[in-house]
């Protein structure tokens, strides 16, 4: 389940866009309770691919480390959506 759920957020630099869209926006409706989102995955897949560009290679496929890198350079504003799915 936390595999196809989450899964691409391991390789979401690998993915091409509409596959990203298409595993960001599943992501959507798995957070989605009624009329409350927790993420919009349209905007979750902008906020990846802009992220591509700016983290570093060794944390790229790691999660857990990306968050961090989010956290310390205090970055989560930047990238809500990312944040929360992290």
């Amino acid at each position: 389940m936390h595999q196809a759920t989450f899964g691409f957020l391991y390789k979401f630099r690998e993915l091409q866009k509409t596959d990203l869209v298409n595993c960001s926006v599943n992501l959507e409706a798995k957070l989605t309770h009624g009329e409350t989102k927790d993420i919009d995955g349209y905007m979750l897949a902008e906020e990846l691919q802009s992220l591509s560009s700016i983290i570093p290679e060794a944390i790229h496929n790691n999660p857990v480390k990306l968050l961090k890198f989010l956290t310390i350079n205090k970055r989560y504003n930047d990238f809500p959506n990312t944040h929360i799915a992290l």
